[in-house]
Order: C-alpha cells, then structure tokens, then sequence
C-alpha cells in the first residue's frame, strides 16, 4: 500500500480519482456487453463533380425507391439486380452500418483491451470495436473489369479494430485537441456533474474525433479492397468531417451532466497517466503484461472554483501488485481540502456553546431582585483554521458580575458572578480523529451573610472516529465516547438566596449539557466522496501527509 504517500498539497489538486487500466478494460467491456446504442447508418452519393457527399439514409432510400444498400446482397449483378440499379440511379457511391460494442463471437475476456494506458502521460490508446459492422459499395467498371456490387460484414469472431491515440489533455492553457472543440463538446467532456468517472463518459470522451489521431485498422488484410474502402471512406472522409464539429464517432453520447449529489463537488477536471513505479520511483522500462495493467488513468479535480495546476506526474503508486485484485483505484482528497472541511463543519457545532453571560442585582427595598442569562453569543471569534495535522484548539471563556449595596454603611451587599468556559480540541492519526470538549460554568453568588461559588457544572468528554466509508461514499465513523471528567458542583440549599441562584444556573448548564453536549457526528457524516454512482468505497484512511485517501471498486455499469 503506497497510497500513504499521498500528497496533493505538493501539486495542488483537490481530489484526485485514479483507477487502473485493468479496471477500466473490465468495466468497459461489461458497459459495452449490454449496451443499446442504435445503429449509426452513414451513406455517401456522389455530387455533379462525382465527389462524395453524405446523404440521410432515409433520404437515401427515398431517392432509390425503397431500395437498401445494406440488405442489398455481396455480389449483387449490377446490371440486373434492380436494387443495385435504384441504387445506381440515386448516385449512391458507399456506406457503412455500424453499433459500438463488444463484437460478437469472442469470450469477453479474450476481446483485446478498449484502452491501454502506456508511458505517455498525456495520451491514451483507444480500440474503437463494434458489435455489428456493415461496408457496402458501388465498384465502378474499369480497367476491363465490370461494375460491382460489395457487401461485407464484420465477421463474428474476427473483428475489426479502429486503433487511435487520443490526447486526454483538458487544459484550456495548453495548446492541444481539446481547445479546438466546439464550447458545447468541451462542456460535455469536461462533464462534472453525478456521472464524471462512469465508464460511459470515458467512452465519449475517448470516442471524440476531436481529440484522435487518425486510426489504424487490424482485423482486416491490408491488400484487400475492404481495406481500402474502410480507410479512404470511413477514416479520410467520416472522421475528418467529425472533427470539423468535434462529435463522438459512433454516436457514443452522454447524458448532460446531473448536479453533483456530493459535497466536495468538482469544478475543474483534467487526465493524467501514471504507470507503475519500481520501488525507487521510476517506471519500468519495460514492463510486464501485468504491470502493464496497473497503470493507471488520474483524474486531477478542483473543487470551489479552485485554479486547477497543470498535470504531473506523482511519484508514488495508487494501487500496488497485491491490491489489484481487491481494489479497482483509489480517490485520494488534500488534507487541506478534508480539513477545512471538517473544521468548518465543526464550527456550527462549536456556535451553540457559545454563550455570554449577564447577570444583574439590585436591592429595591425590601429584597435582592437578580436576574442572569447564559444567551448564544451571535458573534463569537472563531481562530484561524489550523494545518493539518496541527491539533486544532477552541477555546471560549466569558466573565459576568453584577453587584450592589445598600444601608447607610453600605455594609450590606450581594454580588453574582458568572464565568463560562467551552473548551474543544482536535487530533487524528492514522484513520482516527479524536476530540476532547470540556463545559464549565462557575458560579458566585454570595452576600454579607451567606454566599455560594463553585463549578455547578465541570464536564469533559473524549470522542474517537474510527474512519470508515459506507458504499455510497459517505463517511460513517464508528464513534466511540467517554466521560473523562464530571465533577460539578450541586448548590447547598443551606445558602437559601445564593441557593436559589446557583441552583437555577446549575439546572441550566446541566440541561444545555444533556441535550447539546452530543459528539459532533454531523460534521463527519455531512461529507461525501464524489463518485457514490459510479464506485464502490472500501478502506479509508490517512496519507503521511493527512490526505484522507480511500480505496474504490467500479459498479455494475449495466
């Protein structure tokens, strides 16, 4: 386990989400198993100049009286099949039918890997496959040889790849691919919203004609006439027009992104490739199949609106060789991040102890009139939030007094005196947090006769958080509490009036204690992994450096 050498706040991202090549391949072939793309129909009839020109399908076979190029059969007699020759009349020149998918005919796990992350941090290879394909063709006579008529299917079992580098690089102050992408495309991308880490929007993003080179075909004999038809048609012709508007090849489309249902929600997103270090920190030089695997594909978040840094590589690995197994990657949030946070969240908690006391005396004659408040101060000063793992300390202490005298020697007299005293710290280690409060609240209350003082409440509890994640991504410490001091005062009613004061205090401070004194639970549970949709969360702990990192498994994509 080396993820406990996480550390963003040496690069400055707020979350990172990496997932290895391996997972990624495992998921996406399950995704694209049951997947329910439509058919994408492209056809092409020749213009005035006799130069291709995309044409509707339905407007295709509108124009050839219901004839259908891709039900017209392979080897079809040009001269007598009326198809072929309604087809001929509406110029029609080629076409393809296509679906992406698993193609047909191959064990799931013997179809080649969808993506492959090798040692180019900035790129990705991407195998484009379909689970139907479909090129026909009007072959004009020439060269002494008759017109003709071509039909053919992705046979099952042998498929045809479309192999391409795509350029994962989402910086807008870099000079790449995505920058060239239509504002509209770049948003959907760039999708921050509940569905950013599913396998489907890495489909769409990796499927983007926009940011491929121009792809490679196996599966298919380079000398044959299919070859050529797939390579001048379907590359030259097809996808250079995509990537005049930057859509996705085949129709992969995604869904616009939803508001995140999570707390830290991203606000900037970029990819990065991380292959397997060696114990010294470089990457193999040449490495295995299974090393290979355990590269694996980062997604650098802001959060906030935070300016997100440019991608580097980390020098640690986020999934090591006896984790693959268990763990498909892990998401990893700055300490800073998890911090502030958390002591945000603690802040409310802290507000409602937060009381200033008042008291106030007056001798109208025949008695003592007294009257005292422990009201919310609504503008206590909360400190600076501390660093990680610094302990954070809040402390808040009020002092009240109120007086008066009366007789012609002033040797009569009552004074009242309220202190109040919250005190809270902060700890963690390892994956634990602990945080110890303190509640006291003194009372004097005394006369020329008779008097009272002590601390009519004097509390102290520890709490510890045993870091845990639930399935969804939230967090669901087990909590642990103990009373490490209770040693409050109870008024004697001896002192009659003093009595009757620190008796009322003491109910008080001990009923605000009762029903306030809680562990503040609230502040741990309200924060949530981004990515519950798309992952399953598993061990969570600490980082050397108080990153709170916690281990990940993709969901059923179907």
């Amino acid at each position: 386990m080396t993820w406990n050498k996480s550390n963003l706040a040496k690069y400055g991202y707020d979350l990172v989400m990496a997932t290895t090549q391996a997972s990624i391949n495992a998921t996406m072939k399950e995704y694209l198993s049951a997947l329910k793309e439509p058919e994408v129909a492209i056809c092409y009839v020749a213009d005035q100049q006799g130069n291709p020109t995309r044409i509707g399908y339905c407007e295709l076979k509108r124009l050839a009286h219901g004839s259908d190029p891709f039900t017209t059969p392979d080897g079809a007699n040009p001269a007598t099949d009326q198809n072929v020759i309604n087809l001929v009349a509406a110029r029609f020149m080629v076409g393809f039918k296509a679906r992406i998918g698993l193609p047909p005919g191959i064990p799931p796990r013997e179809v080649p890997d969808i993506v492959i992350l090798g040692d180019n941090t900035a790129a990705v290879s991407f195998n484009l496959m379909c689970a139907e394909f479909i090129v026909v063709q009007y072959i004009l006579a020439g060269y002494g040889n008759p017109a003709a008529w071509m039909n053919k299917s992705q046979p099952s079992g042998h498929p045809w790849i479309f192999g391409s580098k795509v350029d994962i690089r989402l910086s807008t102050t870099e000079r790449n691919a995505y920058n060239t992408l239509p504002p509209d495309v770049q948003k959907q991308i760039k999708n921050l919203g509940t569905d950013a880490f599913s396998v489907k929007q890495l489909l769409f993003d990796l499927d983007n004609a926009t940011l491929q080179t121009m792809p490679t075909i196996s599966g298919v004999d380079p000398s044959s006439h299919l070859y050529n038809v797939l390579q001048r048609y379907f590359q030259n012709i097809y996808i250079q027009n995509l990537k005049a508007n930057g859509q996705p090849v085949l129709g992969a489309a995604i869904l616009p992104g939803n508001s995140a249902s999570f707390t830290t929600a991203p606000t900037d997103l970029n990819f990065e490739i991380n292959p397997l270090l060696d114990t010294n920190g470089h990457p193999f030089r040449n490495p295995t199949k299974d090393q290979q695997k355990l590269t694996t594909l980062n997604y650098l978040l802001a959060v906030d609106g935070h300016t997100l840094p440019p991608a580097s590589p980390f020098t640690w690995n986020w999934i090591e060789p006896n984790e693959a197994a268990e763990y498909h990657g892990v998401i990893a949030m700055k300490s800073d991040t998890f911090w502030d946070q958390l002591l945000n969240n603690l802040k409310g908690y802290n507000r409602q102890f937060c009381r200033l006391p008042w008291t106030y005396v007056k001798w109208n004659g025949s008695f003592y009139g007294v009257k005292w408040s422990l009201n919310e101060d609504p503008h206590p000063n909360f400190p600076e939030n501390s660093k990680p793992g610094a302990p954070y300390h809040f402390k808040y202490e009020k002092e009240a007094s109120a007086s008066d005298q009366y007789g012609f020697s002033l040797k009569a007299w009552m004074i009242i005196r309220l202190t109040y005293v919250f005190d809270l710290t902060l700890d963690s280690s390892t994956n634990t947090i602990s945080i110890n409060q303190q509640l006291a609240v003194y009372v004097y209350a005394g006369s020329s006769y008779q008097h009272f003082e002590g601390n009519v409440l004097d509390k102290a509890i520890k709490t510890t958080y045993e870091l845990r994640v639930s399935e969804d991504g939230k967090i669901v410490p087990n909590v642990t509490s103990k009373i490490t001091r209770d040693a409050g005062v109870t008024p004697d009613r001896r002192y009659n009036d003093a009595y009757n004061v620190a008796s009322a205090v003491s109910g008080f401070a001990q009923r605000m204690a009762k029903y306030s004194y809680h562990p503040p639970i609230a502040a741990f549970q309200s924060l949530i992994f981004p990515g519950g949709i798309t992952f399953f969360f598993k061990k969570i702990g600490f980082s050397d450096s108080l990153d709170l990192v916690t281990h990940i498994t993709y969901r059923d994509p179907r």
